[in-house]
């Protein structure tokens, strides 16, 4: 179990940051031009992966006989925009809700669309979103860092390209997304925070239109504000960013992790018979296998092992960086390429993280 610990800022963190940042304020046409497929889990549930690549969060759409349930307002209100009128004419309802699976702001940034229904997110959301001045949000990198940061990522890509045999628009995307970035990305012009209306705490159950979504805090696992939503009808668990398809689960948020979050999930929907059918994550195109969520849970159990029997034995987080590569997990291969691009600075940080915290 990991110590309480503090707030962490590594390269890929921030990058990331800044690559979802920087398209907010990208010229209209760029963000218009960004597609958006729907991916129909059930008759009633569907996800909308914004690209090609992955790399932004999704929405996940819910129809019930009172309106929509949406999760997550993805990081761009324009972008939010659009994807809220695809999903009311796709259903031909209107949006009853929405739900923050947590509240990073890819997650939460587009909010300030749905300020005209209630918004339910757990208690920490407003934590986050809203830090107090003893834990302020991680210092931006300057231009030249950030500069820096995205000529490694496109090496990274280039060294990915060459095993990947998959659909390489993948890759041109991720390349215009660090390209918005790079000319975009302004700290000094954040967009609108919007807090949840409604803040639960470790359990809640809202009940609509026939279905029931059954909210309760799974944390800390990616978050300090993770929550997991079981809607029975459907046999549908949303899950967040605690597992996506195709990505390596992260351990390195802004917050404490404990494993023993990512275990509780882990043993009561995945290792186990359950009705559950259909695992949906937040990133890409939501659907996850339970096969896949073994093997991204094994990736952390067996990482978790291995850094703590050697820093035991007096290795350093850069060390242990050199004696477990990525090339150790060969299911990563088959992951989309931007993140198995990524997935080195991921794995990196979350052996950084794990040693920090292993007692």
């Amino acid at each position: 179990m990991f110590g309480s610990g503090s707030m962490k800022t590594t390269a890929g963190v921030a990058l990331g940051f800044l690559l979802l940042m920087g398209t907010l304020l990208s010229p209209a046409q760029d963000l218009e031009s960004i597609p958006v497929v729907r991916h129909e889990i059930t008759k009633d549930v569907s996800v909308y992966q914004i690209g090609l690549t992955g790399v932004f969060s999704n929405m996940t759409a819910v129809r019930t006989s009172e309106g929509v349930v949406v999760f997550d307002a993805l990081m761009f209100p324009q972008i939010a925009k659009r994807v809220r009128a695809r999903i009311e004419k796709d259903f031909g309802s209107k949006i009853a809700c929405l739900i923050n699976t947590h509240g990073a702001m890819d997650h939460t940034g587009g909010n300030v669309v749905f300020e005209d229904v209630p918004i339910y997110g757990h208690q920490n959301v407003k934590t986050e979103l809203t830090p107090p001045t003893d834990r302020p949000r991680p210092p931006m990198p300057s231009p030249e860092e950030m500069k820096k940061m995205l000529e490694e990522r496109a090496k990274r890509n280039e060294e990915a390209k060459k095993s990947y045999r998959g659909d390489m628009r993948e890759f041109e995307e991720s390349d215009r997304i660090m390209e918005w970035a790079r000319r975009s990305f302004d700290p000094a012009n954040p967009p609108k925070t919007v807090i949840p209306t409604t803040l639960i705490g470790d359990r809640y159950t809202l009940r609509l239109g026939g279905k029931t979504f059954e909210m309760s805090h799974n944390t800390p696992s990616y978050s300090e504000s993770d929550i997991i939503t079981y809607i029975p009808e459907e046999k549908t668990l949303v899950i967040g960013d605690i597992f996506n398809s195709g990505r390596l689960p992260s351990i390195v948020p802004l917050q404490p992790t404990d494993l023993g979050s990512w275990e509780k999930l882990f043993s009561g929907y995945i290792s186990k018979d359950t009705t559950v059918e259909h695992f949906i994550g937040t990133h890409g195109a939501g659907a996850i296998t339970a096969a896949e969520i073994r093997e991204q849970f094994g990736y952390l159990k067996r990482l978790y092992e291995e850094v703590k029997n050697l820093k035991a034995s007096g290795k350093t987080a850069a060390e242990i960086q050199s004696l477990i590569p990525l090339a150790q997990f060969p299911f990563l291969k088959t992951y989309n390429p931007y993140f198995y691009g990524t997935g080195f600075s991921i794995h990196n940080a979350n052996i950084e993280s794990l040693w920090n915290h292993i007692k």
